[in-house]
C-alpha cells in the first residue's frame, strides 16, 4: 500500500527563477508525480535541477514531459531534452504509459528497483 504520494505542486515550490525545491521534508515518498511542469522551465540548468530534485528521492516517478522536440511553437517552451534520456542518465528505467498533446507520460523506476523490474520482465 502506498503511504506517500506527492504531486510536484505539493512537493516542489517553483520560484521566480524556475528553481524547484523540495518543499515537504519527506525523505522517501512511495511515488512522486510531476505533470506539465518540466516543459515550461526556462533553461537547461533549471530543467536539470528539476530532474535532480525529482530523482533525488530514489522513488518511482509518474512524470510527463517532451520526449520528442515539440512540433508546435510555444513561447513558454524554452528548452528540450528527451525526458526518457534525462531519466535514464540518472539510472532510472523510463517506461512510456501514454501521451497527450505533445507530452509523454512515463513511469520511471529507480535503480534500486532493477531486480523487481527484471523479475517482472521475465514473467511477462
Amino acid at each position: 500500500m502506498l503511504s506517500g504520494i506527492f504531486e510536484a505542486r505539493d512537493v516542489f515550490n517553483v520560484g521566480a527563477n524556475d528553481e524547484i525545491r523540495n518543499g515537504t521534508g519527506e525523505s522517501h515518498p512511495d511515488l512522486v508525480t510531476c505533470f506539465d511542469r518540466l516543459i515550461y522551465l526556462s533553461s537547461a540548468s533549471a530543467y536539470q535541477a528539476a530532474i535532480d530534485d525529482l530523482t533525488g528521492y530514489g522513488s518511482p516517478l509518474l512524470v510527463s514531459g517532451f520526449d520528442f522536440a515539440p512540433m508546435l511553437p510555444d513561447p513558454a517552451t524554452y528548452f528540450h531534452q528527451p525526458l526518457s534520456r534525462s531519466l535514464e542518465e540518472k539510472g532510472y528505467t523510463a517506461i512510456p504509459l501514454g501521451a497527450y498533446e505533445e507530452s509523454v507520460v512515463f513511469i520511471a523506476l529507480p535503480p534500486a528497483m532493477a531486480p523487481q523490474l527484471a523479475t517482472f520482465q521475465q514473467l511477462h
